[in-house]
């Protein structure tokens, strides 16, 4: 675990090696939600970083 100090404005830096292993760059969106006192992010994806073919044979599949 690593910590991150707050600025004034409420902004923290990623670690580099977090966002080298999860791929995060600049202009990448993040998700953040709140569970309890537990803050999780995540990275919002857009449908072009999915495969489309596995999600159409999965959908095909669903639907059977």
């Amino acid at each position: 675990m690593q910590t991150v100090t707050v600025s004034e404005k409420g902004q923290v830096v990623i670690p580099v090696q977090i966002r080298r292993r999860l791929g995060i760059a600049p202009g990448c969106q993040l998700n953040f939600s709140l569970e309890g006192q537990v803050i999780h992010v995540e990275i919002k994806r857009q449908m072009a970083d999915f495969d489309v073919a596995l999600a159409t044979r999965e959908a095909a599949r669903d639907r059977s």
